[in-house]
């Protein structure tokens, strides 16, 4: 009552009957003698027997107006959708002792409901799955080929997409409803048609986990990031090992590394892997294993024996081509999270500096930003980068300070400035508003340092402008 805020006097199913037929022609005839008899309720009828629920529920239900103006409802069906509904969960045992059923389409939510138990990790991810998967209204969608999906209400393709199929799912890239392309956080509804776009190439997206709704969509999501973090970890804990140990040679390096299994109790995937997270301290391996003259090795060694995968993805860079792995450095391959930092921004064009972060990625400055200072004499983490020509194919941040003149039009004359020189504004923040000036930190979008000083000297060019600075 509280949910669909009515009073108990216009509840309707305070007062039910049900009637039980021989056949589904007999359901619908039973059912037009009832609304001959009586007034029907607008918008109350709901047909399960056409349109059966997941659980192979299958009624018709509908709404009248009784004797003494009493709201009744009236369900039909046949004696054998009486015992699927009084039975049916019964033949959960079929599934769990591995027996084949006739029509795998009746059980299909319990298959579902023990996929989500098999791929979550603790009690608390699986309380939360199976209720959004038992507890909510649904929404009913079909395939190109007709076949009727059933979803939560509030689903999106990308939920539609996991239900048909976990790579469905995972190589979804785009969507067609009712034969128009949309965005895949639209919501669904019921009728829809729905066609899943999928690619090879394609993965699910971090930003997918923020509007699934369904149960099997979310494990699914996490599962593969979970395991793409692993690989990330991986190659980064391979980097590390070849950084510490880069001076030695080939049978020596294998060596090292059958001791460290051995002290460790791990294999050798899962050994890189605790190193790359941080689990494993670069202190850890020097001491279990003696090294010789590595803190003399110069840098430039160091980067000659290091293969270090790196993520080509410029901070909150959406549009970046080199997010779909393109080498943005010549010294690093493309694989683990590059991180632009905010103390400096750099951009392509600029002398930079990498350093290594354990269990995390690398994180870029400029070369004289103060923040590198702190790793002056640790070469081990600290390299000197340059950026390829795929590099300007990406979008970075760039933000300044301007103190525009108290104008009429002022920050639509440079928001204009900016947007011809095919820069993009993805922040713009009033800092202090006097009677003559603004003081203002616009935030914008470009493709190297070049990119930015063409955007700075024509904003430097306007009239309402006073003053400009990077930031």
């Amino acid at each position: 009552m509280q949910r669909k805020n009515v009073s108990f006097e216009q509840l309707c199913d305070v007062v039910a009957f049900r009637v039980l037929v021989d056949s589904i022609a007999d359901c619908y005839q039973a059912l037009g003698v009832i609304h001959n008899e009586f007034f029907v309720i607008p918008g109350r009828f709901k047909d399960y027997i056409s349109t059966p629920k997941p659980n192979n529920y299958q009624s018709l239900h509908t709404y009248v107006i009784g004797p003494n103006q009493r709201q009744i409802e009236i369900q039909i069906r046949t004696v054998a959708m009486q015992e699927v509904s009084e039975y049916g969960v019964a033949a959960h045992w079929q599934y769990k002792q591995g027996i084949r059923s006739k029509d795998g389409k009746k059980y299909r939510w319990v298959r579902s409901l023990l996929d989500i138990l098999e791929h979550t990790i603790g009690d608390a991810e699986f309380l939360e799955h199976t209720k959004l998967e038992m507890f909510h209204d649904k929404v009913f969608c079909f395939t190109p080929y007709g076949d009727l999906i059933a979803l939560r209400r509030g689903s999106t393709p990308i939920d539609f997409a996991y239900a048909v199929h976990s790579d469905i799912g995972n190589r979804c890239k785009g969507v067609k409803i009712n034969g128009k392309l949309m965005p895949l956080r639209t919501e669904l509804r019921n009728g829809d048609q729905v066609e899943i776009i999928i690619s090879p190439n394609q993965n699910p997206s971090p930003s997918w986990e923020r509007f699934v709704v369904t149960g099997k969509a979310k494990t699914n999501i996490r599962r593969f990031l979970r395991t793409k973090k692993r690989g990330q970890f991986i190659s980064l804990g391979k980097s590390i090992f070849s950084k510490e140990f880069g001076s030695l040679s080939k049978k020596e390096l294998d060596d090292k590394l059958k001791s460290l299994l051995r002290k460790t109790g791990l294999q050798e995937l899962d050994f890189y892997a605790h190193l790359g997270e941080g689990l494993i301290s670069t202190q850890e391996l020097t001491t279990a294993v003696p090294v010789q003259n590595m803190l003399q090795e110069s840098n430039e060694h160091i980067l000659e024996n290091t293969d270090v995968l790196v993520k080509a993805k410029p901070k909150k860079a959406q549009k970046n081509k080199a997010d779909k792995g393109a080498q943005v450095f010549k010294e690093l391959m493309s694989d683990l999270p590059l991180f632009y930092p905010m103390c400096c921004s750099p951009l392509p064009g600029e002398k930079v500096v990498g350093i290594v972060s354990t269990g995390k990625g690398v994180n870029i400055h400029k070369a004289k930003c103060r923040t590198i200072r702190d790793f002056d004499g640790d070469d081990k983490r600290k390299m000197p980068l340059t950026w390829t020509e795929g590099a300007k194919d990406g979008l970075y941040e760039a933000s300044v300070a301007v103190v525009l003149h108290n104008m009429k039009g002022s920050l639509a004359t440079i928001s204009t400035s900016i947007a011809d020189k095919n820069a993009n504004i993805v922040n713009l923040r009033i800092d202090r508003r006097g009677r003559d000036t603004v003081d203002i930190t616009l935030t914008f979008e470009v493709n190297d340092v070049t990119h930015f000083r063409k955007v700075l000297e024509a904003l430097k060019m306007e009239r309402v402008v006073h003053s400009v600075d990077r930031i």
